[in-house]
């Protein structure tokens, strides 16, 4: 047809039908990952000994939680991590965010004594574990007793962070987490604000990420 250039083929096409079951298919996953992946992604499983390990970013409610808890439970002292700050670290005092954490932290009431910074240094990928091979190295050299550590962070990063430490830790220590419930957006309702969107969908990337590559 039209001096051979064209010609006409059969096809199929989805009836109604299976449109529709198709679209109940996609609402549901959407409906399934609103309702599961925050919470997957924010779990709370301490064992309530030994470190009570907190990242050095965490915004101010999580530090006021971290006194919170060291108060309740049997911890043995507190532990912030973190790497280098990026942003601004010749206007202040700290030049990582384990100090910024642990002076934040003695702001808070916590004593001198039971608060200790432990850097990971200039870190420019990989962050969190390279915070955790740091913690490993720091509790071997000056608290081989202790072999429990529970590492509290910020709502939907607490699953990617507790697999990294877990992933530099074990088997030499047992580590659990804590989530901390968001201030800048419903946890609920994550779907309703920027902030929360971004976050949520940020995070479900990020522990993909970690999951599926090794940064050792």
């Amino acid at each position: 047809m039209i001096f051979g250039l064209v010609t006409r083929k059969e096809c199929y096409v989805l009836t109604w039908r299976a449109k529709f079951l198709l679209l109940l298919g996609l609402i549901g996953v959407a409906a399934a990952y609103v309702l599961v992946v925050p919470k997957f992604l924010s779990p709370t499983q301490p064992l309530g000994s030994g470190v009570l390990v907190v990242e050095g970013w965490m915004a101010d409610s999580g530090l006021r939680a971290t006194t919170n808890y060291f108060k309740m439970r049997k911890y043995q002292l507190i532990v912030t991590t973190g790497a280098n700050i990026e942003l601004g670290s010749w206007l202040g005092e700290h030049q990582t965010y384990a100090e910024l954490g642990a002076s934040r932290l003695r702001k808070l009431g916590m004593g001198t004594n039971q608060v200790i910074a432990v850097s990971a240094g200039e870190v420019k990928k990989d962050r969190t574990y390279h915070s955790a091979v740091a913690l490993k190295k720091f509790l071997s050299r000056t608290h081989p007793e202790i072999k429990s550590v529970d590492v509290l962070s910020a709502n939907v990063h607490a699953r990617r962070s507790w697999m990294l430490f877990r992933r530099a830790l074990e088997p030499e220590y047992k580590v659990g987490v804590y989530a901390i419930e968001p201030t800048d957006y419903e946890a609920d309702r994550w779907w309703a604000s920027s902030a929360g969107f971004r976050t949520v969908i940020s995070e479900t990337i990020a522990y993909v990420y970690a999951l599926t590559t090794n940064p050792e």
